[in-house]
């Protein structure tokens, strides 16, 4: 998804199965992403760098999630493995 207006900015979402998931803010303030993938997962990787991920319990079953500031004009990839 490209050019999604969110906040007065834009962002461009791509994801990679469902397991990996990169947002690049093409806005002109920094973001904080919270990023979520579906299932159990003690971290996540961010940039490949291991990350203590929060699980909670949803509709769909449980979920584990990072938050994550994306600076204007970077991207950033959050994925269940490095």
């Amino acid at each position: 998804m490209t050019n999604l207006s969110v906040l007065g900015g834009q962002l461009d979402v791509r994801h990679e199965g469902q397991h990996r998931t990169v947002l690049t803010n093409k806005g002109i303030t920094p973001i904080k992403w919270q990023a979520q993938f579906q299932g159990e997962h003690d971290f996540l990787y961010v940039e490949g760098e291991k990350v203590n991920a929060v699980v909670t319990d949803s509709y769909r079953g449980k979920m584990s999630y990072v938050q994550v500031p994306v600076e204007p004009g970077k991207s950033l990839a959050v994925a269940v493995q490095p």
